[in-house]
Order: structure tokens, then sequence, then C-alpha cells
């Protein structure tokens, strides 16, 4: 099913169901206003938005924005090959496990960030997570909070254009998947210059926020569920 192309105000549901942590397109060109960028870098809108005043409690199974794309990755993305080094397992319980928090906007509007993003043929979904998938990557989604999922055998980093090659869309300074404009990125609130943004690195417990176009009246600051803290 694909959504259309008008978005709502973003908002945040919880399901008041505790689920535990398993172990571990519509899409098209959209022209969209956008701030000026400087040569090399990242936009910054010239009224840079402040955070959230209270931080938002993230809730497992929950809905954060207006959903916009289908469940798991693309055609292009991961569909079981190796990528960026990372292979397709059928279970992972690996030492290092951490979490980060992606939030997309789009002329103010907040995106919902996909469930079964790094997974392989997700099933289930109904209770707005996925447990079941025929094999995952150790960068993936279970639902739709945008809480991104890091499980590795071993510390390294990990960059947010991991995330999207698996996924398959594209992430430059001037696109986020199908949406076009100069691209401001936010680290745990503040605005950052990072280039290429997706360099961008997976750190555990960071709010990464991407904006095309008008930007939110506040940058979005979230608290992971407690499981799922650094």
């Amino acid at each position: 099913m694909r959504f259309g192309n008008a978005l709502s105000t973003a908002a945040v549901v919880t399901i008041a169901t505790a689920i535990a942590v398993a172990g571990c397109s519509m899409y098209g060109t959209s022209g969209v206003q956008s701030p000026t960028s400087q040569s090399g870098h990242a936009a910054v809108p010239f009224d840079v938005p402040s955070p959230t005043p209270t931080p938002i409690q993230l809730v497992i199974a929950g809905l954060v924005g207006t959903p916009t794309w289908p469940i798991g990755d693309t055609a292009t993305g991961a569909q079981g090959q190796s990528i960026d080094g990372l292979n397709c397992l059928k279970q992972l319980a690996e030492p290092f496990h951490h979490h980060i928090q992606l939030s997309i906007f789009v002329n103010g509007q907040q995106l919902t960030v996909p469930m079964g993003v790094g997974m392989f043929q997700p099933g289930g979904g109904k209770s707005g997570y996925i447990y079941h998938t025929t094999c995952l990557y150790f960068i993936h989604t279970h639902d739709r909070t945008g809480i991104i999922h890091v499980e590795s055998k071993v510390d390294q980093p990990y960059t947010l254009g991991t995330f999207f090659k698996l996924w398959g869309e594209p992430l430059t300074s001037t696109q986020i998947a199908q949406f076009t404009g100069p691209v401001s990125i936010y680290i745990n609130g503040a605005p950052d210059t990072i280039d290429p943004i997706a360099s961008v690195p997976l750190t555990p417990g960071s709010d990464i926020t991407l904006v095309i176009g008008q930007p939110p009246a506040w940058i979005p600051a979230y608290i992971l569920p407690p499981s799922l803290q650094p």
C-alpha cells in the first residue's frame, strides 16, 4: 500500500502493551522549497529552530510521524546480499548493541521511518513491531519510531549512509529518498555541517534529524525506551 503525498502533522502514537525487545512507492521526484546551501556543506536554515523544550519519551512499537514509505527495503536496497560489508544473518545476538533515533522532516512535516529496514522479507508487523524475518543486518529497524538498532560483533563505527544503502533510498546533501532540495542536519538538536551527510556516525543514543524545505518549529529530542538506552 502506498501513501499519498499529503503530509499531516507529525504525531507520536504509543502502544500500551509492553513488548519485549527481540535479540536481536509512491516514488517520484518532489520539488521542495529549501534554504540556501553553502558549497561543500549541508544546508543550515537561516532561522534555526531550537530543540524540543521537553524531550519526547519513545515507546517500543509506537508510531512517530506520517507513514510515507512501505515496510522494509526497496528493490535496490538490501535483498539478502552483502551491503557495505554487512551480511544478512538469520539471527543476531551480538555483544555490541545500541540505538539511534532518526527523524525526517519535509516542509515542516515529520515522515515515519519505516519498520523492517535492514531486514530481508520481514514478516508480521501488525502489532507495530517486527519480530520475524528471513534474515537481517547489523543495522535495522523493528518498528516505526525511528529507532535504528545497531547490533555488531565488534565495536566499530557505522554511518547513516549505510542505513540508507540498506533501505535502498538515496541520501545526499540535496536529496532524501524521493524528496529533493538542500538537506539540513541536526545532531542532538544542534545544526551540523558535516559533509557528506552519509558520513554521519551512528553514535549510541544520538538523535539525528534530517530536514528538507521549511524546518519544523522544533527539532525533536527523544528519550529512548529504558530497555534500549545506552
